[in-house]
C-alpha cells in the first residue's frame, strides 16, 4: 500500500450520518465510529440511470475527490446496506458510496485496484483514483470476484457460470457452465501463481449427484481433477487451499455421521479427525497447510484448526463465526450476526462495522 493513500469516491450522493456502536463484550475492543467522509471537490456531473442493469450501456460515473488518511498495513473494505465503506487499522471507518445498489467488491492483492459489482455490471477503478470503468454488463444480478495474480485478469462466479474478464481490454468470456445453484453459493476461484488457469469445485446438480473438482485455463481448456460427495451447501461449503494443492470438505457417512476430507489435486482424498454427527469447514490459513473447521455437536465447540501432514487439531475459540478469511497465522477477518471483526488466534477480537453484507483486504 502506498504512504499516501487517495480514493476517489464511485457514488451519487454521500451519506450524512453513522449508526451507533453496540455493546461490546470484555473481549472486544471498540474502534471508531463509523462516519461519511467529507467531500472536497463536486463536479457538476449528469446523474446515472438509477436502473443501470436495464441498460447495457454504463452513463457516466459521477467521481468526487476524497483524501483518506494513509493507511499503515491492513486495509479492510466493506459493504453495508448496498454502500461501500473503507477502514484501515489508522484511520476511522469512511463511507465511499451512496448509491445502496452494490452487491459485491474486492480489493487487488497489492490493494491498488478495486473492483465491483453494481446491478448486472462489473466496474474497476485504481485505488490511486484513476481509470474508473465499465468492464462488462452481466446477463444477470450477482456472483463473486476473484483477481488473477497478474492483475489482468478477473474471474466472476455466478449461480450457473464462471467469466474470465481481460482487465485490460474489458472484453469477458465464459468459460464454465453448470446446472443453476441454489441459495446464493458461487463456486470459490483459487487461481494458479502463474493467471494461467484456475481451480474450483462445481456443487453437484442432483442431491445424489457428485460435486468436480475442476482446473480450468484461461483459454477455455477445462481438466477434471476429480469428483467428490459432499453434503448439502447449506451445512458446509468445500475450501480449495490458497495453492490449490488441497480441497476440504465434508461427507456424509453411512452410519449417519459426518467427516471432514481432505482431497489432493491428484484426486486421493482421506478423512481428517473423527466423524461426528455434523461438522462445518471454515476455510484455509495463507501457508496452504493449516485449516479450520468445527464439530457442531459439541456443547461447547471451539473451531479446530487442522493441518495437511495429519497432526491433531489445535483448539481455537468458541464457534459462531459465519465467515472467516485469514490474514496470516495468527489473525483473520470475521461475520458474526452481520458484524464485521478483526480476530486473533487466541480469542480477542475487535469490532470494525455492523450490519455488513460483503467484505475483502488489501495489504
Amino acid at each position: 500500500m502506498p504512504k499516501v493513500f487517495s480514493i476517489l469516491l464511485i457514488a451519487l450522493s454521500i451519506a450524512t450520518s453513522a449508526c451507533g456502536s453496540p455493546t461490546l463484550s470484555p473481549a472486544e475492543t471498540q474502534l471508531p465510529t463509523p462516519r461519511p467522509a467529507t467531500t472536497t471537490q463536486t463536479p457538476p456531473v449528469p446523474e446515472p440511470s438509477p436502473s443501470p442493469e436495464e441498460s447495457a450501456t454504463a452513463e457516466a460515473t459521477v467521481i468526487v475527490e476524497q483524501t483518506v488518511a494513509a493507511p499503515s498495513g491492513l486495509h479492510v473494505i466493506y459493504l453495508r446496506d448496498g454502500n461501500l465503506w473503507s477502514w484501515t487499522e489508522t484511520s476511522d471507518n469512511v463511507m465511499l458510496t451512496g448509491t445502496g445498489d452494490m452487491s459485491t467488491a474486492r480489493l487487488s492483492d497489492d490493494g491498488q485496484l478495486l473492483v465491483f459489482m453494481r446491478g448486472r455490471e462489473v466496474w474497476t477503478i485504481r485505488m490511486d483514483g484513476t481509470d474508473s470503468r465499465l468492464l462488462v454488463t452481466q446477463k444477470e444480478k450477482g456472483g463473486a470476484l476473484w483477481f488473477a495474480p497478474n492483475g489482468s485478469l478477473l474471474a466472476v462466479s455466478t449461480a450457473d457460470h464462471i467469466d474470465v474478464i481481460d482487465l485490460v481490454n474489458a472484453t469477458s468470456s465464459t468459460l464454465v457452465t453448470y446446472p443453476a445453484i441454489p441459495n446464493g453459493y458461487y463456486p470459490e476461484i483459487v487461481w494458479a501463481p502463474d493467471s494461467a488457469g484456475f481451480k474450483t469445485v462445481i456443487p453437484a446438480s442432483s442431491e445424489k449427484g457428485q460435486a468436480e473438482f475442476l482446473f480450468v485455463l484461461a483459454n477455455g481448456t477445462k481438466a477434471s481433477l476429480a469428483k467428490l460427495s459432499m453434503v448439502p451447501l447449506s451445512e458446509s461449503v468445500p475450501f480449495i487451499s490458497p495453492d490449490g494443492g488441497y480441497v476440504i470438505f465434508v461427507e456424509k457417512l453411512g452410519d449417519g455421521k459426518e467427516s471432514l476430507y481432505l482431497m489432493d489435486s491428484s484426486g486421493a482424498a482421506k478423512p481428517y479427525g473423527e466423524p461426528a454427527e455434523s461438522i462445518r469447514a471454515y476455510g484455509w490459513l495463507p501457508d496452504s497447510k493449516h485449516f479450520a473447521y468445527v464439530w457442531e455437536n459439541q456443547k461447547q465447540t471451539p473451531i479446530l484448526i487442522g493441518v495437511v501432514t495429519g497432526e491433531p487439531p489445535m483448539e481455537m475459540v468458541e464457534k459462531g463465526y459465519e465467515i472467516m478469511r485469514w490474514l496470516d497465522a495468527e489473525r483473520f477477518l470475521t461475520t458474526q450476526d452481520d458484524n464485521l471483526y478483526l480476530g486473533d488466534i487466541n480469542g480477542g477480537k475487535s469490532l470494525i462495522a455492523e450490519g455488513v453484507s460483503d467484505f475483502d483486504f488489501g495489504k
